[in-house]
């Protein structure tokens, strides 16, 4: 959910213009049922066309959809990153891609899979002085209550909200602060899942996209207002 320059493995997705998006394919759930059986460079270059009809190419018809009103995409690629990884499959299990600004604005994704479709709106990623804003933010009366009443909205849309969390409340909070479960949160954001949804094969499933990613639109108004972009230098992020 950041630029191609900020976001290692991101490619700016390019859509045919005299395409039109109308849904993913069964054929998306062959391709990584298959995956998850043979992960391995033979697999994915005897499939690779299968890929590119079923995964890559409606992804990208998709996102050309919504391109008007979110923005240019970027999408991952589908190699891992497996350097200094313990677990070599050289394939991910996914393919996602990303609508959005540079680390510390709101930023919108989405993703297919073999279990069906994420979308998810929000700061993925926090540096230091980011989680240190944010925390500040929580904390106060004024500025953590806008946020509540955020996230409830959110919810009340079907969306949930998400991501890593502390045990413990930060120091020097305490227990006992009315937003005690937001101070422990590393990072924020909504989303929502479907499992082998049945209109994923239709247009309906850029509809279902938008609807997310615009009812994330209030969560990230208030991350530009209150966290905003790191200052810190790359390397310390």
């Amino acid at each position: 959910m950041r630029s191609a320059t900020l976001t290692p493995g991101c490619v700016e997705v390019a859509a045919p213009a005299t395409e039109s998006f109308t849904g993913f394919p069964p054929s998306l759930y062959e391709f990584y049922d298959g995956l998850d059986e043979d992960n391995s460079k033979e697999f994915f270059h005897a499939h690779k066309e299968q890929w590119e009809s079923s995964v890559k190419g409606p992804m990208a018809l998709m996102l050309a959809a919504l391109a008007p009103e979110f923005g240019v995409a970027h999408a991952f690629r589908p190699n891992r990153d497996v350097r200094f990884a313990k677990d070599k499959r050289p394939y991910k299990d996914n393919h996602g891609a990303v609508v959005g600004g540079p680390m510390g604005t709101g930023i919108n994704y989405v993703e297919v899979n073999g279990a069906g479709m994420f979308v998810g709106s929000g700061m993925y990623q926090m540096a230091p002085d980011q989680l240190a804003r944010f925390r500040l933010a929580v904390a106060d009366d004024d500025s953590g209550s806008a946020l509540q009443m955020v996230l409830a909205k959110a919810v009340r849309k079907g969306l949930d909200p998400g991501g890593p969390a502390l045990v413990r409340i930060p120091k020097p909070w305490s227990a006992d602060h009315p937003r005690q479960a937001l101070l422990r949160h590393k990072r924020m954001i909504l989303g929502r899942s479907w499992p082998q949804p049945a209109w994923l094969h239709t247009g309906e499933a850029a509809t279902q996209v938008r609807n997310v990613w615009r009812a994330g639109v209030p969560l990230n108004t208030w991350l530009a207002q209150f966290v905003g972009p790191s200052e810190l230098a790359s390397d310390r992020r």
